[in-house]
């Protein structure tokens, strides 16, 4: 079912995710979105461990002069950075800027633990709130927020070898974490050079398609090079090479576009919160050590996502809203629907993928995709802006995705060589 963004909206307010705020752009996260998020976080902590990531927490005022230091990041993200310019009536000694990302408060202390090679590699992990104010697109909550949570993730190299292949390793696990665990299908490859993350060599990313066939970026793991290291003067024998990743709590958002349905909400189980919903104390009392367990109402798990819904010995699967017998092994049977939920999910999200991504060379036919919001279109693109301004120009859809192009391909607005295979999309 294609939801509007206004049942987006009732959808995860009902569901107890959100609640409007007084601040333009921004939202309260109530406590089952912030339990939402605990479940994705514990995956990716449990990653970030076993790959040798250590939590740290940085300030989240920058100093203007350090904002500064590398050109290309600066000019991106100084057009929607929040500055602070005095405390109470005094003006402050230097204009400080509310963190849009973190690489320009790291990097300067990262500088001074490193005194030889034999301290590299570095990696370090910061759970934070960012603010980056939208002055060109309209907010919508958790998928474009002025104000959102995050983790982001640094790694600091002696090598580009090294470099470039923990930002495919972050890429990877992104990949893992969006299909095992939120069952969303995804176009995966590099941002083209004019929306890679600014300061970056390249930018990997992985983005969805949402119900309404807007596509939205998931997930995105960058090499920066030593673009950073020589803005910061970080070095031992060369200049450092850095890479760095991250994930929002856009993520919730994104699982509730692609999964819910007319009744509400629907979790996949590997982050649902409660896994089974019971209408009796004793039934929570004999599940409880077997499954996340909640104790309510059938109309409120239905709005809540709960997969497994349990109310007068019948056990209801929130995607299917097939209801079932309670039989002897109630344990086993619980476990067989919330598996058997968690592929159907990914299976739905795959197929409905596949059939919304349509591959043309044809102009007027890619237009008319684009303009109808069929879905996304696979074509060639020569790789030159002028050619993705006029599409955008031409039908709202955005060049989300590059991968290396298809032998003899076009490119779908200019007919000349295609220099990429390229996802174009209407997107939030």
């Amino acid at each position: 079912m294609e939801k509007s963004e206004e049942e987006y909206i009732e959808t995860i307010k009902k569901a107890g995710i959100i609640a409007e705020s007084p601040v333009e752009g921004t939202i309260i996260l109530k406590p089952y979105g912030c339990m939402i998020w605990e479940q994705i976080k514990k995956i990716i902590k449990a990653k970030l461990k076993e790959l040798g990531y250590e939590d740290m927490y940085f300030p989240m005022l920058i100093p203007h002069s350090f904002f500064k230091k590398q050109e290309e990041h600066y000019k991106s993200f100084s057009r929607e950075a929040v500055f602070c310019t005095r405390t109470g009536e005094k003006e402050l000694k230097e204009e400080l800027i509310i963190r849009p990302t973190s690489e320009t408060i790291i990097y300067p202390a990262v500088k001074e633990w490193i005194k030889t090679e034999a301290a590299l590699p570095i990696k370090i992990n910061q759970w934070c709130s960012i603010m980056r104010w939208e002055t060109l697109k309209p907010t919508l909550p958790l998928i474009r927020n002025n104000e959102f949570l995050w983790h982001e993730c640094h790694s600091i190299h002696a090598s580009r070898h090294e470099c470039d292949e923990q930002a495919g390793i972050m890429h990877e696990f992104y990949k893992e974490l969006l299909k095992e665990h939120l069952a969303i299908a995804f176009f995966e490859g590099k941002k083209p050079e004019r929306r890679k993350f600014a300061g970056a060599e390249y930018t990997l990313a992985l983005e969805g398609m949402m119900k309404n066939r807007k596509c939205i970026q998931l997930a995105t793991s960058h090499s920066l090079g030593q673009k950073f290291s020589k803005a910061f003067s970080i070095k031992t024998k060369d200049y450092a090479w850095m890479a760095c990743a991250g994930i929002t709590t856009r993520l919730i958002g994104a699982v509730a576009m692609a999964h819910s349905d007319e009744n509400g909400l629907v979790l996949p189980p590997k982050i649902a919160p409660y896994e089974v919903a019971v209408d009796n104390q004793k039934s929570h009392e004999k599940l409880k050590s077997s499954f996340r367990t909640a104790k309510m109402s059938k109309e409120e798990a239905i709005a809540k996502g709960v997969p497994v819904i349990i109310e007068k010995n019948k056990a209801t699967r929130r995607d299917t809203m097939k209801e079932t017998d309670i039989k002897e092994g109630v344990k086993e049977q619980i476990q067989s629907l919330l598996k058997d939920m968690q592929d159907s999910l990914l299976r739905k999200s795959e197929k409905f993928k596949e059939e919304h991504t349509y591959r043309t060379d044809n102009y007027n036919e890619f237009k008319e995709i684009l303009l109808n919001r069929k879905g996304a279109a696979e074509t060639g693109w020569c790789g030159k802006e002028e050619c993705s301004k006029k599409i955008k120009k031409e039908t709202n859809g955005s060049l989300r995705i590059i991968n290396n192009a298809k032998e003899n391909a076009k490119c779908v607005c200019c007919g000349k060589k295609a220099q990429h295979s390229a996802i174009f999309g209407q997107s939030y």
